[in-house]
C-alpha cells in the first residue's frame, strides 16, 4: 500500500532520488552506484514504514481482543467457599 504510491513518474520520487544520488555523488560514488544506493535506500525506507504500521495494525488486534474477553471474568462468578484447597 505504501509502495503503491512511489512510481518512477512522479516528480517528488524523482526529486528525492536525484537528491539522494547528488548526496552520494559529492561522496565519491559515480553516478550508477549512488542511484542505485538511493533507491536502496527508498525501498528501505518503505519497508520502515510498512514494519510500523503493521506493529500498529497487531497492537490494535491485541487490544480489541483484550477487551473483548474482559467480560468473560464476570461470566466466571465468585468460587464456592466451601471447597477446600490444599495450600503448602
Amino acid at each position: 500500500m505504501i509502495g503503491e504510491h512511489l512510481n518512477a513518474a512522479s516528480a517528488t520520487v524523482n526529486e528525492r532520488v536525484r537528491m539522494m544520488a547528488q548526496s552520494f555523488i559529492s561522496k565519491g560514488f559515480d553516478y550508477q552506484s549512488a542511484h542505485e544506493r538511493a533507491l536502496a535506500i527508498l525501498n528501505g525506507s518503505v519497508k520502515v514504514q510498512a514494519s510500523v504500521l503493521s506493529f500498529s495494525d497487531t497492537f490494535f488486534v491485541t487490544v480489541i481482543m483484550i477487551v473483548a474477553t474482559i467480560p468473560l471474568i464476570f461470566l466466571l462468578g465468585r468460587p464456592n467457599k466451601s471447597v477446600k484447597v490444599d495450600v503448602h
